[in-house]
């Protein structure tokens, strides 16, 4: 239940402690919440309210309907102006906090502490900034020293008595079994129902969830105050209004965050020109359960409870899910974001935990959810036009070879990946297929086994690009030409997980080269698993 992130907050000439001072005068005289926070020595203009919403989740302040206030650590920090007991704070409600301290009882450099973190403690950062953030805090309240000629970290004297009055965790205490059910919370009979789905109405659901201000950890209390806010009909003015003064967003983003609540049935029109919160919203916010949350997000959105069904197995990556979404599900593109706002909201219900660095598993709550409610079959959403009588047949052995082609094609650090993955691509289309890579080669050669007066070859170059786009920069056309003719082939294409540019294909069709990309790719495979063509189709 500890904050992931420490607080982020301008640091300027004052330091963490003497700017978390500042700040919290600040809210307990009234100040406006727009206004921008001015630490000296910094040129930050972030606003009080931003930095309000960053220090919440350590239990510096308190949220009661868009209004801030002191917590009653707070309170007592600002009073007795003891460092020792806001450390004692941040360490109680921090993750990975007081753990440094424990660490640094031996030197260490920040990229060392950054493999702990991810490797022990099962952090799911890439970079070092939350290390950096937390050994900059330590550093302010004199607990830790950082010895700029080695880069290391170490405990200062006050640092080693402090630890001495914490509890901290060890890393063989969050087995994979203790991290199973962060939180339990139970669904509601009326969240429940909402769930009673036929397929035709998953099928029918919206793929965006939409735009929210702030993250993860103020998702809850960002729902809960607008609801409270739209239980008397409000313009759009009023909207705007009050979501600049409360959370800092600019009215195109306030206007974006009313389409969302609209989207999944908690706003609605009172008349023209103005708005207000549904039975359904009002019925949420009496607990604010995270859970009866997912419950309405699942009945209006595609693929929210269908992710606890694809962890049920093994754990998966944020790219693994977003490769299901649109394998299995219907999903039009893949767009990481929105899989990771669902991935957000099933975290704070307690339904999925992180697991190993990039990864996310289902919790023993979760199991126990899908139980309970309907989820999207897989072999009605890879064609919502098929007829009953196709939708009704077993899974497709190919969804595995669907999902590979989308995330090798973005594997550019291992360009044999995505190269093996169009070689049993092609063998599923009925093509004899061989893998070849290498210097001077085309990296697929496929043949049919057509008789000779029908037979044909076709190069086949595999382009993995990070950001999921082919360019011309990245094509040598003399070069797949020469594949061709090398091999004798009749054919030449290149496949990627999308083209960028006309001159691309301008210069494809002049050198008569075949684009295809993974969608397109995909799309052939499934419709050939179902009414198989011949090569000489093809």
């Amino acid at each position: 239940m500890k904050a992931q992130a420490a607080p982020n907050i301008p640091r300027g000439s004052m330091g963490m402690t003497g700017a978390l001072r500042i700040i919290l005068e600040d809210v307990a005289s009234g100040k406006p919440q727009t206004s921008p926070v001015g630490i000296p020595g910094s040129d930050s203009e972030v606003t009080l309210g931003v930095c309000c919403q960053r220090l919440r989740p350590v239990g510096l302040v308190r949220d009661k309907n868009g209004s801030w206030s002191l917590s009653e650590e707070a309170e007592k920090w600002l009073s007795s102006k003891d460092d020792g007991y806001l450390a004692a704070v941040l360490c109680a409600n921090t993750k990975y906090l007081g753990e440094i301290l424990y660490l640094l009882q031996k030197p260490m450099k920040a990229s060392m502490l950054q493999e702990i973190a991810t490797t022990q403690y099962f952090m799911p950062w890439k970079k070092n900034s939350e290390v950096n953030r937390r050994t900059v805090w330590l550093r302010d309240l004199g607990l830790v020293v950082f010895h700029e000629h080695s880069l290391l970290y170490e405990l200062t004297d006050a640092g080693r008595s402090f630890l001495k009055t914490i509890e901290v965790v060890f890393p063989e205490s969050i087995s994979e079994g203790e991290l199973s059910d962060p939180l339990v919370y139970e669904a509601s009979p009326w969240a429940l129902s909402l769930c009673e789905l036929e397929q035709e109405d998953l099928r029918s659901r919206k793929g965006s969830i939409g735009y929210y201000p702030g993250g993860k950890a103020e998702l809850i209390s960002t729902l809960t105050a607008y609801i409270a806010f739209f239980e008397a009909p409000r313009t759009r003015e009023e909207v705007e209004a009050f979501s600049t003064a409360n959370y800092g967003i600019k009215p195109s983003s306030a206007r974006s965050f009313l389409n969302m609540l609209s989207g999944i049935g908690f706003v609605e029109r009172a008349s023209r020109n103005r708005y207000q919160a549904t039975e359904l919203a009002i019925l949420w916010n009496k607990d604010a359960n995270p859970l009866n949350m997912c419950c309405c997000l699942h009945k209006a959105c595609m693929f929210v409870f269908e992710i606890l069904h694809e962890l049920k197995n093994r754990p998966k990556t944020k790219n693994d899910l977003s490769a299901a979404s649109i394998v299995k599900y219907g999903f039009e593109k893949e767009n990481g974001s929105e899989i990771l706002k669902r991935i957000h909201f099933l975290q704070l219900a307690g339904l999925l935990r992180d697991h190993k660095a990039d990864e996310f598993a289902i919790t023993q709550a979760g199991e126990k959810l899908l139980e309970s409610v309907s989820v999207q079959s897989v072999c009605e959403s890879v064609d919502s036009s098929a007829s009953d009588s196709i939708a009704s047949t077993p899974v497709s052995c190919c969804e595995e070879l669907l999902a590979e082609l989308h995330l090798s094609s973005k594997d550019s650090s291992n360009h044999g990946r995505f190269e093996r993955a169009c070689a049993e691509a092609f063998k599923r289309l009925g093509f004899k297929s061989e893998w070849l890579g290498g210097s001077g080669k085309t990296d697929v050669l496929a043949s049919t086994y057509s008789a000779a007066k029908y037979a044909y070859r076709i190069t086949i170059d595999a382009k993995s690009t990070a950001n999921g786009l082919v360019n011309e920069s990245q094509l040598n056309f003399d070069t797949l030409v020469d594949h061709r003719k090398r091999h004798d082939a009749q054919f030449a294409i290149v496949v990627g997980c999308g083209f960028q540019g006309e001159r691309v294909v301008s210069r494809a069709i002049k050198h008569k080269i075949v684009l295809i990309d993974v969608e397109s790719l995909c799309k052939l495979i499934r419709l050939h698993e179902k009414t198989p063509l011949s090569a000489q189709d093809y």
